[in-house]
This record gives structure tokens, C-alpha cells and sequence, in this order.
């Protein structure tokens, strides 16, 4: 059982830190978005 929470939260952790580092290559430039409209019903 307590393997599984210490997985899970290492995945939790992967995902907040990934978050940062797109935030960061954001911020400088490394990724481009490429806004455009689009039906949110397409979407869903």
C-alpha cells in the first residue's frame, strides 16, 4: 500500500514539475503557441 502512494506521488510531483519547465520555456521563448479560434463544442 505504501508503494503505491509514494508512486502516485512521484507521479504527481513529475507532472507539477513538467508544468514548471513548459511555464519556463514559455517565458523565454523555446515554445511558440499558435492561438486560434475554435468551437468549444468541437472540443468537447
Amino acid at each position: 500500500m505504501h508503494l503505491y502512494k509514494v508512486s502516485n506521488q512521484v507521479k504527481k510531483m513529475s507532472t507539477m514539475i513538467n508544468g514548471f519547465l513548459n511555464v519556463s520555456r514559455l517565458d523565454s521563448g523555446k515554445i511558440i503557441l499558435n492561438k486560434q479560434l475554435f468551437l468549444l463544442n468541437d472540443l468537447i
